[in-house]
């Protein structure tokens, strides 16, 4: 069911019907008791479902019958890149969908105790990392020793390469495209390039890393 569908269900906004996928249950702020009914009526599932507190969901602990369904949701989310949908589970596994939800239901605590949480609001599943366990520091030191050993990709290194050509602004910046912003921050976060006034440039630890090479291209050139 598309979220326009949703939304004409249930007797909400479009937006509001899209959030609804990114929450483990629904927002009061959002929707109305009768509207979560409605919600668990479309879904197949039990209203206590949605509405399940935190503390609850915790304590939730797949049953020996629900350990071969949570299991095999587990390696499909992971398996999968991207949003998985629940009636793509139910038709790979022949599953109705009230045995997805329980199964979804039984693998969120497990996913959580090992740092990574599973939205369960809305039709997509994917697992994602719990980022308040870690801090900055932290990824960023996983993330420069990727690139210690792994070098640059290929987007990050052409992008790289236009920032020390002096190409990159903030008119480039107010044109680019999302998987542009996400290489631009990532060179960003690793601080390889650094803003000054509206445009970007290499940063110091870049110049001098990147300076060899640099001298060998102009010696080629000449």
């Amino acid at each position: 069911m598309t979220h326009i569908a949703v939304a004409r269900e249930l007797g909400i906004s479009i937006p509001a019907a899209r959030a609804l996928e990114n929450q483990s249950r629904p927002n009061h702020r959002q929707l109305s008791l009768a509207a979560a009914d409605q919600l668990a009526r479309i879904l197949g599932v039990p209203l206590s479902h949605l509405i399940v507190g935190d503390h609850q969901m915790q304590d939730v602990d797949p049953s020996a019958e629900q350990a071969d369904d949570v299991a095999r949701l587990g390696a499909l989310v992971a398996t999968v890149e991207g949003p998985l949908r629940r009636r793509d589970v139910a038709g790979v596994f022949g599953w109705p969908e009230p045995r997805v939800w329980e199964a979804v239901r039984a693998l969120s605590p497990l996913l959580a105790r090992v740092g990574q949480r599973l939205p369960a609001g809305g039709a997509s599943l994917r697992a994602l990392p719990r980022k308040e366990l870690l801090n900055a520091d932290e990824v960023l030191e996983v993330e420069r020793g990727f690139l210690a050993r792994q070098g640059l990709r290929v987007n990050e290194a052409k992008l790289l390469r236009r920032v020390a050509a002096g190409e990159i602004d903030a008119r480039w910046e107010g044109r680019i495209n999302n998987s542009q912003r996400v290489t631009l921050s990532r060179l960003l976060r690793l601080s390889l390039i650094e803003k000054q006034d509206s445009r970007y440039r290499l940063s110091e630890e870049a110049e001098i890393s990147l300076r060899p090479a640099r001298e060998g291209f102009r010696q080629a050139a000449s």
